[in-house]
């Protein structure tokens, strides 16, 4: 294993460095063994390096450091003097330099150096390696990643000797296990790539500027009468985390990894959650967003807005928590609809549990070969046979697909409820279909269709309203 400069940091020593101090003290400490691991790890990271002319230098000071992989647009690089003077640190900007440096000059100002642009690593190897982007997600074993996972929590009940392993061979820098309270600023700080568990934050002022956090672990955090603004967690592990009576301005949770965490008490205002919404219980909510996961999990997303609709309800938000209503409806129609995937215990077992994207997936990772997605698209088939042939299989496919039509049809004709205005649409074509059907069947009336329906409709209209 890879072993950095976690077992010989004191978390306490380090937060007491300004962030500039902070910075530097990363860009000349783990980030080169970092580094190193990259190159040695990551398919074609030597070439992306090269293409875009990025030393060693430029890599390690870039804040925060998670930007160089973050896909997306091009980016420029620059040496950011306004923030750190004193040292040679660099930010990000989302223009071209073309058109950085023409800013620089129609305000008259000195060009900064070691303008770079470049496209992060891993949009350029999704466009450029294709199938072959991937990387094992710890050597030896066939699981195959196109981002960073950590794989190993090691001493996880003592937060001042845990550890966590990234992609099963790094030890990345531990500076959790301590309390921030009033005061300690954790604006402006490179925290990327960091073993961050077990921390607790207090306090109302924590800086000013925005603080974001990539590719790090935020287990066991409590965060408790505090105050934080612009926040933004992107592809984190959190687990156990728990918000207690606290305020959260513009915090934004992208693509993390979620496992019991729990907002009691906080007052939270424009946060994003994406993927999951963790557990919320007393807490005043504005302007709160979910986006819901990628892969398809359509009962785990309709409890995620079932959250959402019980914290606006318990606060007397009725616009939204019909809302949030709607949308959980909506994915629990949608699992009705493909019961075999959300409703799993209730069908014989699979030998293989996906769905054929799946598998052109697994291909594309080279966790599978074609003989081995063959075989496990095979399955597919042979699955849906087997429960279409047992009777009670069969009859418990029936009754889903029957809820799955009757809400369906809840949806169409008034959105479950939520949207009255669709019966005035939904009304007049079901009396036009009953009407065209009973002119249809009534073979005994002589006069022409076209007049037979303007017959029909008013009788039906009349015998419906309970008048002869």
């Amino acid at each position: 294993m890879d072993m950095g400069v976690s077992d010989i940091i004191d978390p306490a020593e380090v937060w007491n460095k300004t962030p500039e101090e902070f910075n530097e003290w990363r860009a000349t400490g783990d980030l080169p063994l970092l580094l190193s691991f990259f190159e040695s790890r990551l398919p074609g990271f030597a070439t992306w390096r090269k293409t875009f002319q990025i030393d060693r230098e430029l890599f390690c000071r870039l804040v925060p450091t998670g930007e160089w992989f973050i896909a997306g647009p091009t980016r420029t690089v620059h040496r950011n003097d306004s923030f750190y003077p004193h040292r040679t640190l660099y930010g990000t900007l989302p223009v071209s330099k073309a058109r950085l440096i023409s800013s620089y000059h129609e305000r008259g100002e000195k060009v900064p150096e070691n303008v770079v642009e470049y496209e992060p690593y891993f949009s350029w190897a999704k466009r450029t390696l294709k199938s072959r982007r991937f990387f094992p997600f710890r050597l030896g074993q066939p699981q195959r990643t196109d981002t960073f996972q950590y794989s190993q929590w090691i001493a996880f009940n003592a937060a001042e000797r845990s550890r966590e392993v990234l992609l099963g061979s790094f030890q990345v820098v531990k500076i959790g296990a301590i309390e921030l309270t009033d005061n300690v600023v954790i604006a402006s700080r490179n925290l990327d790539f960091a073993d961050l568990d077990f921390l607790r934050v207090r306090g109302r002022y924590h800086g000013s500027a925005e603080v974001q956090i990539n590719y790090s672990t935020c287990k066991r955090w409590i965060i408790e009468d505090a105050e934080l603004n612009f926040v933004t967690l992107r592809e984190c592990d959190i687990q156990e985390l728990r918000m207690i009576a606290s305020q959260l301005y513009r915090w934004e949770q992208n693509r993390c990894s979620g496992y019991d965490v729990r907002f009691e008490r906080t007052r939270l205002r424009t946060v994003q959650f994406y993927g999951w919404v963790p557990d919320l219980e007393q807490c005043d909510l504005t302007d709160v967003r979910f986006t819901p996961p990628s892969e398809p999990n359509h009962l785990f997303t309709a409890d995620a807005f079932r959250k959402l609709r019980t914290a606006y309800q318990n606060i007397g938000r009725r616009d939204e928590a019909s809302q949030c209503y709607y949308d959980e409806r909506l994915y629990q129609t949608k699992a009705l609809g493909n019961p075999y995937l959300d409703f799993r215990e209730r069908f014989p077992i699979s030998r293989y549990g996906g769905r054929l994207q799946d598998i052109w997936h697994f291909f594309q990772k080279g966790e599978f070969s074609w003989q081995q997605s063959i075989k496990w698209a095979a399955t597919i088939p042979w699955f849906h046979l087997r429960i279409w042939l047992t009777p009670r299989y069969a009859i418990r496919a029936v009754i889903f697909k029957a809820k799955y039509l009757v809400s369906l049809l809840d949806w169409i004709v008034w959105g479950f409820g939520e949207r009255p205005a669709r019966v005035f649409v939904a009304a007049p074509v079901v009396v036009a279909l009953y009407a065209g059907l009973y002119v249809y069947l009534d073979g005994m009336v002589d006069n022409s269709t076209a007049g037979s329906s303007l017959v029909r409709i008013p009788a039906i209209v009349t015998g419906c309203s309970g008048r002869t």
